[in-house]
């Protein structure tokens, strides 16, 4: 009997044996699922640091645009400022181009004190002339 009670507990334990080593490997297995989510340092999961970088990503590419469009708005202001700077000269001269004949035609209706009225007159009416033209 001791042969079949040996034989027994050793049945026993191999089955226990066997049934450690299979508890063993689900715990390995469990472990493996566990090492599957790939747990960074900071104790979150790999899922979370690559939404944190495409967060940094489209941050990154928000403030690219926005640093972009300042400049193109800092670059449009310095382009206006020239431009109306240009305009307005232009405008000075343009006026002055148009009273030039109109000067002139006064200068030459003083110019000859003699017959004075009779140009003063003419160049009064030349000068009323220039001022409907224009």
């Amino acid at each position: 009997m001791t042969k079949e009670i040996k034989n027994e507990q050793a049945n026993e334990r191999e089955e226990l044996h066997a049934e450690e080593i299979e508890e063993i490997e689900e715990i390995d297995d469990i472990v493996i699922e566990d090492l599957a989510e790939e747990k960074t340092f900071g104790g979150k999961s790999k899922k979370d640091a690559d939404k944190l970088k495409a967060c940094e990503a489209e941050k990154q590419e928000y403030l690219d645009g926005w640093q972009r469009a300042r400049a193109e708005l800092a670059n449009l202001t310095k382009v206006h400022a020239e431009e109306k700077l240009l305009f307005t000269r232009l405008g000075k001269q343009q006026i002055v181009e148009e009273m030039i004949p109109m000067l002139d035609n006064f200068q030459a209706a003083f110019a000859n004190k003699e017959s004075w009225e009779q140009f003063l007159k003419r160049g009064v009416s030349v000068l009323n002339i220039s001022i409907d033209n224009h």
